[in-house]
């Protein structure tokens, strides 16, 4: 039975710190907000309508390094990986909107000793999810939760050329800044959770993909 390894041991504790940064962002940038109740400010960065986004992200690694640990391999290291993650949605309720996410990782790089031989592989990730977005306040400062589903695709370039396809669940929290009633700044962090396991030497053993994609972006609202 497939486990979270990711959130216990080594795992865990490379991924709490992009977690928690998100978490104390949103928290401190939206407390001006929690007084705010000013129904035509409200009417204006809350409407009904749609929008698109682009952000720089960047790839935590959180299970895959605690796996080949746990495999007897040495000298494990898992870089993490930049990309970028575009979106297009429709904020239909001051409290909810839909949105498709495509989300593009890349030089997530693997590095561990076999025998007292070192060995290198890099990969990418490609996640399309469509989620749900859940805005906690309605003002210029906007603290939010979004939970999607769709697909992971990975390829592996160096070490062994195997890619694969898995079904993908993922969760965050975020902030959205309305620097005018068009433009927004974001910042945001999820965690995506294949279903499925990758094997990356392609010698039947595989370990977990989990990641944690923090990023920063910004987002014109029609």
């Amino acid at each position: 039975m497939r486990t979270m390894k990711g959130m216990r041991e080594r795992g865990w504790g490379k991924t709490a710190f992009p977690i928690a940064l998100v978490t104390a962002l949103s928290l401190f940038l939206g407390a001006p907000a929690l007084a705010q109740d000013d129904e035509e400010e409200e009417s204006v960065f809350a409407r009904q309508g749609g929008y698109v986004m682009a952000a720089v992200v960047g790839g935590f690694d959180a299970a895959a390094e605690n796996d080949l640990v746990d495999l007897g391999f040495d000298d494990v290291n898992v870089a993490p990986g930049i990309g970028f993650n575009t979106r297009l949605g429709w904020r239909s309720t001051p409290h909810f909107g839909f949105e498709f996410e495509l989300e593009y990782i890349n030089d997530f790089t693997i590095s561990f000793a076999e025998n007292g031989v070192g060995v290198k592989t890099d990969s990418l990730a490609l996640a399309m999810t469509f989620n749900g977005k859940v805005p906690i306040l309605t003002g210029r400062i906007q603290p939010y939760g979004i939970a999607g589903a769709g697909l992971l695709y990975y390829k592996i370039r160096e070490g062994s050329k195997n890619d694969g396809t898995s079904f993908l669940v993922r969760g965050g929290i975020g902030l959205d800044y309305y620097i005018t009633e068009n433009f927004v700044a974001n910042i945001e962090g999820s965690y995506a959770y294949p279903t499925s396991r990758i094997d990356p030497l392609d010698q039947g053993l595989p370990v977990d993909a989990d990641y944690v994609s923090l990023g920063v972006g910004l987002a014109y609202r029609f």
